[in-house]
């Protein structure tokens, strides 16, 4: 951002660049976004189940001719499922098994809770033969991801949003975070080239509506209470370029609440952890990036995004410079 010397650019200044990155926006990849592996190693040929262990395109190859690192045919909903759990979770699955089974086996080695209750990253259960993977909870509702269910696209992505009573049961492996989070969704403007991020499913439904902005899906998760030490992530508008920056620090709060000319906040979002906190066990790193010649501060705690390092380095000619980790975040 083009920031005048108020007390913001002084402690932006002293932020060290640790990357700089040019980013894809019409590519983004995180929750809500089919990131189903089309590179990764350990897999098989069903065709050779004994044959030598190669690096597969889960995603584009035909349905059902790997065997992934799971145990799992390719472009299944159990595929899909153990993909999720490994990537988001950190769980390896324990087993491999039609999905019909997966109850049954988890059940046998008496460590995993199955109930009727949803959580992040919990598995969605069918005993008509389905698994899921649970990405987000509203109330009596859940946002799942899963392969293989509309069975006129078969072996292929969808989401959707569902009432929990509907499923048979959730198994819980290794969930993430608690239930009271709530997704930070992301959106952005190539017009004006600025991001947004917004809890508010009414504000993101009007920007979207309005034919500007586009949708590219959830951040990340925030907590929707303060417990534990969490504590807001607030948003702030310029009020010179309108653009907005969305802050947990308190050094960074107090600089641009002493700077009111410049700055407005308009919401809290949720509730966050500092990152020079003790990170809790399932968080992860959401990090900050911004780029002057826009004035645009991009967040997000994808490593396939933060990989894409290009630019120089210095915010400017559309690059992003790296202003480190902004907050622990549940993915």
């Amino acid at each position: 951002m083009n920031l005048k010397m108020t007390a913001l650019a002084m402690y932006s200044l002293r932020l060290i660049p640790f990357l700089a990155l040019t980013i894809n926006s019409s590519t983004p990849v995180f929750a809500g976004v089919d990131d189903y592996p089309t590179s990764i190693a350990g897999c098989r040929n069903r065709s050779n189940p004994r044959g030598p262990i190669i690096t597969a395109d889960l995603k584009d190859a035909k349905q059902d001719t790997l065997i992934d690192p799971w145990g799992e045919f390719n472009r299944e909903c159990t595929s899909m499922a153990a993909w999720r759990l490994q990537s988001r979770n950190g769980f390896k699955m324990p087993f491999s098994a039609y999905a019909i089974d997966w109850k049954v086996n988890a059940q046998a080695l008496h460590i995993y809770t199955i109930d009727n209750t949803p959580a992040l990253g919990s598995i969605a259960w069918w005993a008509s033969g389905h698994v899921a993977w649970v990405e987000a909870i509203n109330g009596t509702q859940v946002t799942i991801e899963e392969y293989n269910h509309d069975p006129k696209r078969r072996g292929t992505y969808s989401e959707r949003t569902i009432q929990s009573k509907l499923v048979t049961n959730f198994i819980h492996f290794k969930d993430i975070g608690q239930s009271n989070t709530e997704p930070l969704y992301r959106l952005s403007n190539d017009s004006i080239g600025q991001h947004f991020y917004t809890i508010d499913a009414n504000e993101r439904a009007v920007l979207l509506n309005s034919g500007s902005w586009r949708d590219e899906g959830i951040a990340c998760h925030v907590q929707t209470s303060s417990a534990n030490g969490w504590v807001p992530f607030t948003r702030w508008r310029n009020t010179s370029t309108q653009g907005h920056l969305y802050t947990c620090d308190p050094a960074e709060i107090n600089a641009l609440q002493g700077d009111p000319w410049d700055w407005v906040r308009e919401t809290d979002m949720g509730y966050v952890c500092l990152p020079t906190s003790t990170q809790p066990s399932g968080t992860v790193d959401i990090f900050r990036f911004c780029c002057d010649s826009s004035g645009d501060h991009f967040y997000t705690e994808n490593v396939s995004e933060i990989g894409g390092v290009l630019g120089n380095g210095n915010g400017s000619n559309g690059t992003y410079r790296g202003e480190g980790p902004s907050a622990h975040v549940w993915p």
